[in-house]
């Protein structure tokens, strides 16, 4: 079955009618619609098709839209007390992303008063099988506030190897998801963060604020105050401030290369090394050759707030290539051959360039790759730049 946005709206009035009757049946059709929503779009197929048909950008941003409902579902059920139906629900996101897992994760850190036992048994043997054997690698300080707000996008999550929990000074990775500058968030980074353990790093994932309701240059000033906070608070942190890369899939690579280019004051200086996955180089060249309804809806144009007086400079000022010059830092460049949201041409040309200012690039190709890298197959080359650089 698929679900259209309005059946999405009438279950979400369903769940908000049955916690205002403390629980029962209609709570129980809800957790029933979730289940049969996640396995939906869990099956075999084009799961990008699926969530198209249902009016999402990819299924990438349904995935993280669904976590945001089911986030606020599960607080409220916390809070109201309803404790079986709230195992109910976990017991069916078995299909469901490593994000709400992750959060899940968090509930077996605080106090029993706050979360039942019961409920984190129940937690605790879905992680495990999830993660299938990742769980624990990694002690995570989560929602750390980057920028003296209480903005939920300007915060940072800190993942450091649990082997290494004791120690201090460890090198670290400042990451920023993807997501068009219009969706993503930082927690889906575990995903990712679960398959490179053995770089021995922190790894820090941050969000930042986007589209329609930050347009640039803000996402990059969220970005260089988060850079900021990290190498300010690199005791408290645990890590070693003169070693701290950045990294980034799509336009949190974007975003992320223009930190290392030193764009909008970053400190640019402080960067080890840079890794990119299928980032966007040269946005004015591209906006230069848009026209009609493509021009209306580029996620690009929405980030640079459309046609006025200035979008010649902020589209300049806003493109990695303009930035690369003697200093750039060591960079890795992992890109899919047959990417058609960010053309692989466009990772060429970033090698091109960075070598062409004596700089150093390795680009990692994946025959026939699509907009998404596949970490399995490129895990030991990112662990292997990791060291090369913090050594």
């Amino acid at each position: 079955m698929n679900f259209t946005e309005q059946q999405w709206q009438k279950q979400w009035e369903i769940v908000d009618l049955a916690l205002a009757n403390d629980g029962g049946a209609p709570l129980s059709k809800a957790v029933h619609f979730f289940s049969e929503f996640v396995h939906e779009v869990r099956e075999p197929g084009d799961a990008d098709t699926k969530a198209v048909e249902l009016g999402y950008h990819s299924f990438d941003h349904l995935e993280h839209q669904l976590f945001n409902l089911l986030f606020d579902f599960f607080h409220r059920c916390k809070q109201d007390g309803i404790v079986a139906e709230l195992i109910h629900l976990i017991v069916h996101l078995d299909r469901f992303s490593v994000s709400l897992k992750d959060y899940f994760g968090r509930c077996l850190k605080v106090s029993d008063d706050e979360v039942p036992e019961t409920v984190k048994l129940v937690i605790s043997k879905i992680l495990n099988e999830f993660y299938e054997g990742s769980v624990g690698m990694y002690v995570t300080e989560y929602d750390i506030a980057y920028a003296g707000t209480d903005h939920p996008r300007q915060a940072l999550d800190v993942h450091r190897p649990s082997s290494e929990a004791e120690k201090k000074k460890l090198p670290a990775i400042l990451y920023f998801h993807g997501g068009a500058w219009a969706y993503g968030d930082r927690q889906s980074a575990i995903k990712r963060f679960r398959h490179y353990n053995e770089a021995g790093v922190v790894l820090i994932s941050a969000s930042y604020r986007l589209i329609p309701d930050a347009i640039w240059p803000d996402p990059m000033d969220d970005c260089v105050v988060a850079l900021d906070y990290v190498i300010e608070h690199a005791d408290a942190l645990g890590i070693d401030a003169s070693k701290i890369a950045v990294w980034g899939s799509s336009a949190g690579a974007h975003l992320a290369g223009l930190l290392a280019g030193g764009e909008r004051g970053a400190q640019a200086d402080k960067i080890r090394g840079y890794i990119d996955f299928c980032a966007p180089v040269a946005l004015d060249e591209y906006v230069s050759v848009l026209t009609g309804a493509m021009r209306e809806v580029s996620p690009v144009m929405q980030l640079l707030g459309g046609d006025h007086d200035q979008l010649k400079k902020w589209a300049h000022d806003a493109s990695i290539n303009h930035t690369i010059d003697a200093t750039f830092p060591p960079t890795l460049i992992v890109h899919g051959t047959a990417d058609d949201t960010v053309p692989f041409a466009e990772s060429e040309m970033l090698q091109a360039k960075i070598r062409a200012a004596g700089g150093k690039a390795t680009l990692v190709t994946q025959l026939d790759g699509l907009h998404r890298v596949d970490d399995t197959e490129v895990a030991d080359q990112v662990v292997s730049f990791i060291r090369d650089i913090m050594a």
